[in-house]
């Protein structure tokens, strides 16, 4: 039996007949490859792609001998595990050193093959050498959020001499490895050194959301907020934006009002006590016929501007008091039918700029 050393004691296996073989002689089942011998991932994933891909992985592979693979994100639950691991070669060009890389994701459930998938390319790193006239370039990460998590919410900045360029994205583990989304592209002023922007927050719930809330912008030394916010939510393939008053109404659902960049503000159609809450849900469908603005029921207590100890029915809130004045007045039932401020927003511009959520 051939036995496989771990990842950064051995050559990066590039060719897929080679790494089928060593597979094959080292008895190690397929599920394993990704921990006990990752170095053989390209070669076995360039067997299984065509098009792009096979010729980002071919010039990676070009030479095995300056190649290597480093591995990054690690998430390992009872039903899955994902993995991912920078392939990359270096080469010396002029007086710099340059690098081309990409990521390679790995998805591991049961004692099924592992998934292997190209994740992201890199732009080409470029360190000058001695006294060399070129501009360093590179890219750093920083995780913003979700260390060590399933869910990863990361900076992404690009360094070019002094020019720094951002984005924020997210990584979640999947069955079939991680999957990335772009989420905000520019990043931030604020994560950036400057001043400004919006907050990325992600919550901590067993069904993690992702919020932009808090926006401002800053112009000539002056702070101004910006209303509006955007949630997304993971809906088993990706991350689903909404804004408006559809994040407004989620977050209140799920007591996260503190996340909102806009005042909350409800039409109460029906309320009454914890104890009666089957009376309550029965006279909410009852109104909800003929009324296209969907009808939910919430704790009064969950909102500080609202009196604790009853239920009452609402369609999701409205931002000002004058878009819900405006629908209160064609609402089809008065009777018992009443306006109330919910919450206040934060001012953004009084925010330090490492708050993430305001108190």
């Amino acid at each position: 039996m051939i036995v496989l050393a771990v990842a950064h004691a051995m050559p990066v296996v590039c060719d897929p007949s080679e790494a089928a073989r060593l597979l094959e002689e080292s008895g190690i089942p397929a599920r394993r490859v990704p921990v006990v011998a990752p170095t053989l991932l390209p070669g076995l994933l360039r067997d299984q792609v065509s098009g792009p891909t096979r010729e980002r992985l071919d010039v990676l592979c070009a030479d095995p001998e300056i190649a290597s693979l480093t591995p990054d994100a690690t998430w390992e639950a009872g039903s899955f595990s994902a993995y991912t691991f920078t392939l990359a070669r270096s080469v010396v060009d002029g007086c710099a050193l340059v690098q081309e890389s990409a990521t390679l994701t790995v998805g591991v459930r049961g004692d099924l093959p592992p998934t292997t998938s190209l994740l992201a390319e890199h732009p080409p790193t470029l360190t000058p050498i001695g006294d060399c006239p070129e501009e360093a370039r590179f890219r750093e990460e920083t995780v913003l959020d979700g260390t060590d998590g399933p869910v990863r919410l990361v900076l992404q900045v690009d360094v070019r001499g002094e020019t720094r360029t951002g984005r924020v994205l997210v990584r979640r583990a999947t069955p079939t490895g991680w999957h990335e989304q772009v989420l905000v592209d520019p990043a931030p002023a604020h994560l950036l050194g400057g001043r400004g922007g919006p907050r990325v927050t992600l919550t901590s719930n067993a069904d993690p959301w992702i919020v932009l809330h808090h926006d401002s912008v800053v112009s000539d030394g002056a702070c101004r907020a910006l209303p509006g916010q955007t949630l997304w939510r993971w809906d088993g393939r990706s991350w689903q934006a909404s804004t408006g008053r559809e994040a407004l109404g989620r977050l209140a659902d799920r007591g996260l009002w503190r996340l909102a960049s806009d005042d909350g503000w409800f039409l109460v159609v029906a309320q009454d006590d914890p104890s009666d809450l089957a009376l309550l849900e029965a006279r909410t469908r009852k109104r909800q016929a003929g009324v296209e603005e969907r009808l939910t029921i919430r704790e009064s207590g969950r909102f500080p501007l609202m009196n604790a100890g009853f239920l009452f029915a609402a369609p999701d809130p409205w931002p000002d008091r004058e878009a819900v004045e405006a629908v209160r007045r064609d609402w089809p039932r008065k009777t018992g039918v009443y306006v109330r401020h919910a919450w206040e927003a934060a001012d953004p511009c009084a925010l330090t700029d490492g708050d993430a959520t305001p108190p």
